[in-house]
């Protein structure tokens, strides 16, 4: 497994609007909300992307 460099994190934090990666723990209660019943039920093909603004294609 290719380890990422810190000379890549570093440009990479740097071009995100939230200049700094998310932890498992800030992740988890929306993993939480969405397992559960009945909160989690009305979301439906919706994407919920933890990226610190970082966009995806």
């Amino acid at each position: 497994m290719n380890e990422v460099s810190e000379t890549w994190k570093d440009n990479k934090k740097n071009e995100l609007v939230i200049p700094r990666f998310g932890k498992v723990e800030e992740v988890a209660p929306t993993a939480v909300f969405l397992a559960s019943d009945p909160d989690g039920n009305l979301y439906t093909g919706q994407t919920l992307g933890p990226n610190c603004g970082d966009v995806m294609f």
